[in-house]
């Protein structure tokens, strides 16, 4: 078992027990989702291949790169009324 790296700034993700949130949400999701359409199995499996995936994708990439791109792909979901809409072409003052 690999050691827990405890975080040491605000930005690191928080820990549910063992695991950080941004892995466990998906597999809370897709538990709930299997027990839904009586699939739990299938689901679970489903979900941690995808996440093994993600996982390799997102180490192999700068922090905040995910939602950065969602963004430039006009998917990104801003926060604040200050934030332009990405597919945004002429500004108006």
């Amino acid at each position: 078992m690999d050691t827990i790296k405890i975080p040491q700034s605000s930005d690191d993700p928080q820990y549910i027990l063992i695991y950080p949130w941004p892995d466990l949400v998906p597999m809370v999701a897709a538990a709930v989702i299997g027990i839904a359409i009586e699939q739990v199995t299938l689901c679970l499996l489903a979900t941690i291949v995808l996440l093994g995936r993600y996982q390799r994708f997102r180490d192999g990439k700068p922090k905040m790169f995910v939602p950065h791109w969602l963004y430039g792909k006009g998917i990104g979901m801003p926060r604040g009324h200050t934030i332009p809409e990405p597919m945004d072409k002429v500004f108006l003052p």
